[in-house]
């Protein structure tokens, strides 16, 4: 037999609180070092059966919003904040699918463009009847017979305008960069546009959202910053995320960084301090947005966060002639603006005032010049000057040296060779932002003052739909390279 000895404590009135408030505050203490454990709840599938006419039965040209525009669904009943969302489009039917874009609009605001310009312009994206399932870890939609599938979120082109009541698209490339951490409950909505003409298809069984949420998981922040944001083609550059919650660094988890929306790297695991870094020289020249993604761990939500990176080509220099040897291409999707967008020349150790310009763009392509506007600004830019705009004919041209001069004998015609000509703009044409046009033909691009500085010309080129095209603009151009010469006083 064993026997047990029975202790008795007394404890007085002022030793039992103090017991119970250090009892609460270990509790406290441990959950703010440690979140509770997450729980899902779902994924749960919400519908609107409806069928969507993409664009609107009678739409004059074929082209314009859906109907109904916007197609909604409510969703009630879910506990937690979203941890993943998944998008689905229910018997999908159009014979020219490039020209259908979807943005789908959380009830707080939030959205995201799933569908938008898809595949190559020249390349036929079709559907018949297919359920199409957008979740983050599929491939992208590309284009020919899009089968019944899941894919990524595919948003080929530049920003798409959606016609009111829809709010602006964001800048987010993914379902988790957009509605992660939401409360998921109330309407959501889906706004549909055909964007081109000739063309009409319908969502026969209308659309989904299947709704995974996280019960007790702490909402997270993701900051993003460059080592240099304006760099070289070439240079090194090492991009920082820092993760946080509630202003406490996260210890665990990783970040993904992408460029435009294409991963770079593998998932980096964040350090004590909640940071992750990762280096790259192989950033093209243009303009790029850095974004890093947190995930990767129970009990915290995903995140992301974003940085501008500008990436140059480095001038080269003979004497007074400063030049640019990237090439230009315009456009990638047929309309719209050049990449890299601008291209810029930096222009170094002149003394003096400028008194003279000359703009030169070599290896210049395009199957119809007319269509080109191609504007040069100097380091203000409100100093600038269309170069060509609706000019050069609408027979193709390869590969032509052109210079800009305002002595030369002739304006560029309708036929234009290998030559100089002087600055020749035919229409009232404008530049696609953030640079705009305020010069008129022949006006200098100089930059009057002391120029023993750091400058910079930029050239915007784009193409431009007109009158004379009838359905999507096809064409395409490429300048092997262009160059300014300087001469100052």
């Amino acid at each position: 037999m064993v026997a047990h000895t029975r202790r008795s404590v007394a404890i007085t009135p002022a030793r039992r609180v103090l017991a119970v408030v250090s009892a609460f505050l270990l509790v406290i203490g441990w959950q703010l070092g440690h979140p509770l454990t997450a729980f899902a709840d779902g994924p749960t599938t919400f519908s609107n059966t409806s069928s969507i006419a993409i664009p609107a039965t009678g739409t004059p040209n074929q082209i314009g919003p859906g109907s109904p525009y916007p197609s909604n669904i409510t969703v009630s009943g879910m506990a937690g904040a979203v941890s993943k969302v998944q998008v689905r489009f229910n018997a999908l039917t159009h014979s020219t699918l490039n020209d259908v874009d979807a943005l789908v609009v959380a009830p707080s605001g939030e959205n995201l463009v799933v569908l938008s310009d898809i595949g190559d312009p020249n390349t036929l994206a079709f559907a018949n009847n297919a359920t199409l399932t957008f979740d983050d870890a599929g491939p992208a939609v590309s284009a020919g017979n899009v089968a019944t599938g899941t894919y990524r979120p595919t948003n080929t082109g530049s920003t798409d305008a959606f016609a009111s009541p829809a709010p602006t698209a964001s800048n987010q490339t993914t379902l988790a960069g957009a509605f992660t951490g939401i409360d998921p409950n109330g309407s959501w909505q889906l706004f549909i546009v055909d964007d081109a003409s000739g063309d009409v298809g319908t969502m026969a069984g209308g659309w989904s959202l299947i709704i995974t949420t996280e019960v007790a998981a702490v909402a997270t922040t993701t900051t993003v910053t460059s080592s240099d944001t304006t760099s070289t083609t070439g240079s090194s550059v090492t991009f920082t995320a820092t993760v946080r919650a509630g202003g406490a660094p996260v210890t665990s988890g990783t970040v993904q960084f992408a460029a435009d929306g294409t991963n770079f790297g593998t998932p980096v695991s964040v350090n004590s301090s909640g940071v992750a870094t990762v280096s790259t020289s192989s950033l093209t020249e243009g303009t790029h947005l850095i974004r890093g993604t947190f995930s990767g761990v129970s009990g915290f939500l995903t995140s992301n966060g974003t940085v501008s990176q500008r990436v140059d080509n480095a001038t080269t220099i003979n004497d007074r002639t400063y030049c640019n040897a990237g090439p230009i291409t315009v456009p990638t999707s047929g309309v719209g603006a050049a990449q890299p967008y601008p291209s810029n020349i930096f222009v170094t150790g002149l003394t003096g005032q400028i008194t003279k310009v000359t703009a030169q763009l070599r290896g210049v392509s395009h199957t119809a010049p007319i269509d080109l506007d191609i504007l040069l600004a100097g380091p203000t830019s409100t100093r600038n000057l269309f170069l060509m705009s609706d000019a050069g004919g609408q027979n193709p041209i390869s590969n032509l040296n052109l210079t800009f001069d305002d002595a030369a004998g002739s304006a560029l015609g309708t036929s234009p060779t290998s030559g100089t000509y002087r600055p020749t703009r035919i229409a009232d044409e404008t530049a696609t932002p953030p640079w705009h046009a305020t010069s008129t033909i022949g006006s200098p691009v100089y930059e009057r003052g002391a120029s023993n500085r750091v400058t910079s010309a930029r050239s915007m080129i784009a193409s431009s739909r007109s009158s004379r095209t009838t359905q999507r603009d096809t064409s395409r151009a490429r300048a092997g390279h262009g160059e300014i010469s300087l001469a100052a006083t």
